[in-house]
């Protein structure tokens, strides 16, 4: 129930991580100021009324937990290109 930016995610992580990082924003990646769209928001609502399912972390706890596994698991990414 916490809505947050690529913007604040990254300086999450980069506080988890204890790195200090630069975000470049391209212009042609900026949503246009009069786009029908204002933001993309997950609503988990749908998932909570249909199944048993709950989250059991908030973003900072999950994070918490990735870094280390990611770190572990650096080989299997190829962080050096772009997927799609």
């Amino acid at each position: 129930n916490h809505e947050a930016s690529i913007e604040d995610l990254v300086t999450l992580i980069a506080s988890l991580t204890n790195k200090k990082v630069e975000i470049i924003k391209e212009k042609q990646r900026i949503r246009p100021f009069e786009s029908e769209v204002e933001r993309l928001v997950c609503d988990h609502t749908k998932i909570i009324q249909s199944t048993p399912w709950r989250p059991r972390y908030d973003l900072k706890t999950g994070l918490k937990k990735t870094i280390p596994w990611l770190k572990r698991h650096l080989k299997a990414y190829k962080a050096d290109i772009y997927n799609l």
